[in-house]
């Protein structure tokens, strides 16, 4: 799926369990938002000596259930599991071709609404 984001920047979004609800990234598998490019996050990670370390900064693409990117970072993080993560949504998304369930009813209706009339 394609997502444009604050009218300017357009991702392409592979992964299936990613969607569009309420018009934010959401994961099926983790009933969790996502955060999107600008938006600011903390996570926890274990560091080099196994300690957790709660570290932040600026979304870079998206996220993606523990994987994060961070903006000016060469480093790909995985969050810790069963840590929750606190998102500052900051970008909208402002254009998808995202066609969700409840779009897809509507569509189907409408096309029975044009074959019936």
């Amino acid at each position: 799926m394609k997502i444009e984001i604050n009218n300017s920047k357009t991702l392409v979004i592979p992964e299936q369990n990613l969607i569009i609800k309420h018009n934010r990234l959401y994961n099926t598998v983790t009933k969790d938002y996502e955060a999107l490019d600008g938006d600011k996050i903390q996570f926890c990670i274990k560091n080099d000596q196994g300690t957790r370390t709660w570290i932040g900064g600026v979304v870079e693409g998206y996220t993606c259930n523990r994987r994060i990117k961070l903006k000016g970072v060469n480093e790909l993080y995985a969050a810790m599991e069963n840590v929750g993560r606190v998102i500052e949504h900051l970008s909208t998304i402002t254009d998808t071709d995202y066609v969700g369930e409840e779009d897809a009813e509507k569509i189907e209706e409408e096309d029975w609404e044009a074959i019936l009339s």
